[in-house]
């Protein structure tokens, strides 16, 4: 069909999701370039400015690209943008500020419903310096048993009998969660038989 093509000028078109970026809450970047490509199938040229947004909280943009007069009929346009200390959100989305096109004016134009715009994005030198997650709950029992190794200058011995000190225990836990532990001093050829228990480390 040929006709003349309109002029466009909105604002606020919408925001839209870019798909489940993975199980993370965020990532901050310490560097890479984040690209984003527009290809132009409409008939007349036109002009975008687009945001990378929180799909949650699209108001507050995290980087910003501007196309201008992007030519008709296939022509496309790329820009990159720099990553560093930016941190993105797994809710990650893009958010059509303004589009706006000349049109044809009072000439004909072939027109196809079919034509439209179509986004790229692609991520390039991405290096992560923190990324925060859903750390998931841990309840195991009966984990594994582990020898503690030489015993020192103890001497070849079956077993002793102490009379008097005491055995201290310490636990470091480097994971970012809370965590309880009950552990045992066992006998490792006869594991079932504690020899001393720690609870609640």
């Amino acid at each position: 069909m040929n006709a003349p093509f309109p002029s466009v000028n909105q604002t606020n078109v919408g925001t839209f999701g870019a798909g489940n970026l993975g199980s993370f809450t965020d990532v901050t970047l310490s560097d890479g370039n984040l690209a984003l490509s527009l290809t132009n199938d409409w008939p007349v040229s036109l002009s975008m400015d687009i945001e990378i947004v929180d799909t949650l909280n699209p108001t507050v943009p995290i980087l910003s690209y501007s196309f201008n007069n992007v030519a008709a009929n296939g022509g496309s346009a790329s820009q990159n943008r720099s990553l560093v200390g930016v941190t993105l959100p797994s809710s990650l989305g893009f958010s059509i500020t303004s589009v706006s096109s000349p049109g044809s004016g009072s000439n004909s134009v072939p027109i196809d419903v079919q034509d439209g715009i179509t986004f790229g994005i692609s991520g390039t030198n991405l290096k992560a310096t923190t990324v925060n997650a859903p750390f998931p709950s841990v309840n195991q029992t009966d984990v594994a048993t582990f020898g503690a190794g030489n015993l020192g200058n103890l001497g070849n011995f079956t077993n002793v009998t102490l009379s008097n000190g005491t055995l201290a225990l310490s636990l470091t836990n480097n994971w970012p969660v809370s965590m309880s532990m009950d552990i045992e001093i066992v006998d490792t050829l006869n594991p079932n038989t504690p020899i001393l228990s720690f609870n609640q480390l």
